[in-house]
């Protein structure tokens, strides 16, 4: 490859047994396939996909100015670092990053997951936040919650992740949504 070559990732789509997937930008990617299937199914709620989550966190400030939003979930992949978090457990629910969650938002999911059976994890982030930060700097605190669906090698061509945890994670908003949306 020299200077000014055109070049592109051959994509590397993988499915092991039709229970772990392997690709490149799972990250984003499996958080927005879960909403737009939740939306699909929801009612009274909104969706937003957003931009530079992990830098300025424009997208997200934009549409808290915009949208003014009484609640927010915000829904992303979540580290499975071999530590707390493991793919094929479920997806993640944040106790806390750099902001703690909506404490009904909270219980509320929580009832749910209990209620229908449905395997979560819980996860505690020493540092870093999420697009609930892009709507505090909006707005102040919002009432908000982060449900993480774990994946391996974030931000590599090898990102691995279980599609029961996608399943689960958007059976679980579908049935939250259903009762307290």
């Amino acid at each position: 490859i020299s200077i000014g070559d055109f070049a592109a990732l051959t994509p590397n789509f993988k499915a092991k047994n039709k229970e772990i997937i392997v690709s490149q930008g799972l990250d984003n990617k499996l958080g927005i396939l879960a909403a737009m299937e939740v939306f699909k199914k929801s009612r009274d709620i909104g969706f937003v996909a957003t931009v530079q989550e992990e830098t300025t966190k424009l997208g997200a400030k934009m549409a808290a100015w915009s949208l003014r939003p009484t609640a927010v979930i915000v829904l992303d992949v979540t580290y499975d670092e071999g530590k707390l978090v493991k793919i094929g457990k479920g997806p993640s629910i944040c106790l806390k990053d750099d902001l703690l969650p909506g404490k009904n938002l909270l219980k509320g999911l929580l009832n749910t997951a209990t209620k229908y059976k449905l395997t979560h994890q819980l996860e505690v982030i020493e540092s870093g936040g999420s697009d609930a930060n892009a709507v505090y700097d909006a707005h102040g605190f919002t009432p908000h919650l982060f449900v993480g669906i774990p994946i391996m090698f974030m931000h590599t061509p090898k990102e691995t992740a279980s599609i029961e945890d996608l399943e689960i994670t958007i059976k679980l908003l579908i049935k939250y949504f259903q009762k307290y949306g």
